[in-house]
């Protein structure tokens, strides 16, 4: 089993909690397929189904965004170069832990011929839906065939790893639901009871003798009440508490795009894969003190590169 995140997700910037609603929609104008066997709808429905696959294993929130509104994830169709049949983009902010998302692309190459789940011959639709928007959801690539986030196409369905990678982001909203129990049998009706017998009723008791009346004895002259505490107890509370809290600072953002992309089919040499140009990778953002974010956005530009280096 194995899996990689880069440590970004939507929602709450916290590895493990839910993403919220995530809004998505696509334009697959330009996607080459057979019109005389499918129809756009057939694409739209697997990509549908794609999104829910992730859905089932994770807390994670994607709804097709309502027509005329913007989405935070937007998919299309394009032309790629060279063996790559899909590339995922997406733009996040680097916070102290964990990053946050806050766009993304997919795109899916117009060059091949395509079928909504790789049937007649055609490029599976479904699967390399399915790798992109883990990618897009914080995964990074594997070298386990087994596994849809390999970095070339090799099955069609979520590996454990992918399912334990997509759970360490968003947690696993399939834990504590409730089975549906047997329904109990009716309870038997009980017996009817049987009368409880008759109490004999008593004998009336022979009448007693008076007894003599003794003298009734002299009260004591009632005493003063004696002055005392009338009060009991005392405040014990400890009243508000005037120890100062401190506030949470403000973290500065940076703004960061990068881009994974999917192989048809291994590449036959490691010069063959596109590296990607991290030169003008912190353009869009304010110039920040050495000391402060500038260092840390840098190394983490370097992995990025890294995780190319090693597909």
């Amino acid at each position: 089993m194995t899996y990689a995140i880069r440590d970004m997700k939507w929602g709450e910037p916290v590895l493990g909690t839910d993403s919220g609603v995530v809004y998505w929609s696509a334009d697959l104008t330009g996607l080459k397929y057979d019109e005389s066997l499918y129809s756009e709808q057939d694409f739209l429905d697997a990509l549908q189904d794609a999104f829910q696959a992730w859905e089932d294993v994770c807390d994670v929130d994607f709804e097709m965004a309502p027509a005329g509104t913007s989405a935070d994830i937007d998919v299309s169709c394009g032309y790629l170069s060279g063996s790559t049949i899909g590339k995922a983009s997406y733009t996040y902010y680097i916070l102290p832990g964990t990053d946050q998302l806050i766009s993304a692309d997919i795109t899916i190459d117009t060059e091949p011929t395509w079928s909504p789940d790789g049937e007649d011959g055609g490029k599976d639709f479904f699967a390399c839906a399915l790798h992109e928007i883990g990618h897009v959801m914080g995964l990074g690539h594997v070298s386990d065939t087994s596994e849809i986030m390999n970095s070339y196409l090799a099955t069609d369905v979520l590996g454990d790893g992918d399912i334990a990678g997509a759970q360490a982001l968003y947690g696993d909203d399939t834990v504590g639901v409730e089975q549906p129990t047997p329904e109990d049998p009716a309870p038997e009706e009980p017996a009817p009871e049987e009368p409880l017998p008759e109490d004999p009723l008593p004998e009336d008791p022979l009448p007693e003798e008076p007894a003599p009346e003794e003298p009734a004895p002299e009260e004591p002259d009632a005493e003063e009440p004696t002055k005392g505490n009338k009060g009991g107890g005392r405040d014990k509370s400890n009243g508000p508490d005037k120890e100062g809290h401190p506030g949470k600072g403000k973290a500065k953002l940076v703004e960061k795009e990068h881009e994974d992309e999917l192989y048809d089919s291994p590449p036959e040499k490691m010069s063959d894969i596109k590296k990607p140009d991290f030169s003008d990778l912190f353009a869009k953002a304010d110039p920040l003190p050495e000391d402060d974010f500038g260092a840390f956005a840098e190394q983490d530009a370097e992995e990025d590169d890294l995780d190319f280096a090693f597909l």
